[in-house]
């Protein structure tokens, strides 16, 4: 009884923290769905004259990004380890995205042709709430509250956590291509060669069954799952330099340089994430 009274008042304060940082990702969650409900019933929306393809990928996104809010808040209150390491990750990959987005803007000198308010509120809702979220969230003491309370044994808790921040990435990307399929007539570029129709819906379809395929070896903890998605992420980065060269040389102009920046981030997390890969936890369970 006093070691547990111990605990709760050693880790009250970081308690509080998982409460009100999981109340804040509820509001995100609730204010997702007053801005689609906006959307779609604003007398001044034009949404009515949106193809099937933009219809599509707006109710997805927004379906997803609404329930996956409240979920993880719900779970951040209730002090989940799996809501702690979700948000941990996602945070972070809403941290580098927006700083990556932020960056570009400056170099194209966007960004100064803003309203202030505008340029602030685009910062604070990019790099400086993630990085809050990410600041709370990797402290040591906040995982020990979590795993203090959430005394389950998780399927995820065998893995290190950039190990599963690769699965998720990986998942994030077939998501995307899967809500991005119906839109420019199922258009897809591989190496410079540009396929619609049937035949880009196929290849996309054939590109999100090898992803879910990389995601199964590296939570099956296949001993060489890391240098599957490495070849996979080198393809693509091989095929943006195909895509990109012929029109923009090696002088890449704006549109080829700001692929390149994306692929490179994920190419060097990944490089970065291989001795995690190849730590005894992940080969053989906690």
């Amino acid at each position: 009884m006093n070691e547990l009274l111990t605990k709760s008042f050693k880790y009250k304060w970081q308690r509080i923290g998982l409460i009100i940082f999981g109340l804040l990702t509820i509001l995100m969650g609730i204010v997702f769905l007053a801005s689609f409900l906006h959307m779609l019933f604003s007398p001044e929306s034009k949404i009515t004259e949106w193809g099937f393809g933009k219809w599509w990928k707006l109710i997805l996104l927004n379906s997803i990004s609404i329930v996956l809010s409240i979920w993880l808040g719900i779970g951040s209150v209730l002090a989940q380890k799996w809501a702690r390491n979700s948000l941990l990750i996602l945070s972070w990959g809403w941290l580098i995205t927006t700083s990556i987005k932020i960056f570009t803007r400056i170099l194209e000198h966007d960004i100064f042709d803003w309203d202030w308010s505008i340029i602030l509120t685009e910062i604070v809702l990019g790099p400086v709430l993630p990085l809050l979220f990410v600041i709370f969230y990797i402290q040591p003491t906040v995982r020990e509250t979590c795993k203090n309370i959430d005394l389950k044994n998780h399927w995820l808790d065998r893995f290190p956590l950039p190990v599963t921040a690769v699965g998720f990435l990986l998942i994030g990307a077939a998501f995307y291509i899967f809500v991005s399929l119906p839109l420019n007539n199922f258009a897809v570029t591989f190496f410079n060669f540009d396929f619609y129709g049937w035949m880009g819906a196929i290849l996309q379809v054939l590109e999100i069954v090898l992803i879910f395929f990389l995601v199964s070896l590296i939570f099956r903890s296949y001993v060489y799952s890391w240098e599957c998605v490495l070849v996979f992420q080198l393809f693509i980065a091989l095929s943006t330099a195909v895509s990109t060269y012929p029109e923009n040389g090696f002088n890449l102009a704006w549109n080829g340089w700001k692929q390149w920046l994306d692929v490179g981030t994920i190419l060097i997390f990944l490089i970065w994430s291989r001795k995690y890969f190849k730590s005894p936890v992940f080969r053989n369970g906690r």
